[in-house]
């Protein structure tokens, strides 16, 4: 009759920034092949952002389909 809670939470994992953080820039980093570091990237309510150069920022923004392919798995569903 009820749903258990734990299939409710699910939805709503949890990873460390810090984590999530390294995902982006290692997801970034196979794609683009450019190198940033974890200060540079940012992550708050599923939102990855990015504090670059624009140059690397727009290189990164030509590819962010396949960055975002290569982080399906995390908690991030987009880059700005």
């Amino acid at each position: 009759m009820f749903t258990p809670l734990t299939e409710f939470l699910k939805r709503f994992t949890f990873t460390a920034p810090r984590q999530e953080r390294h995902k982006v820039v290692a997801a970034i980093s196979e794609a683009t092949g450019i190198a940033i570091s974890d200060a540079q990237v940012n992550c708050r309510n599923g939102t990855a952002y990015l504090s670059v150069p624009p140059v690397v920022r727009g290189e990164i923004f030509l590819k962010k389909r396949a960055v975002l392919e290569r982080l399906a798995d995390s908690s991030v569903r987009d880059i700005r």
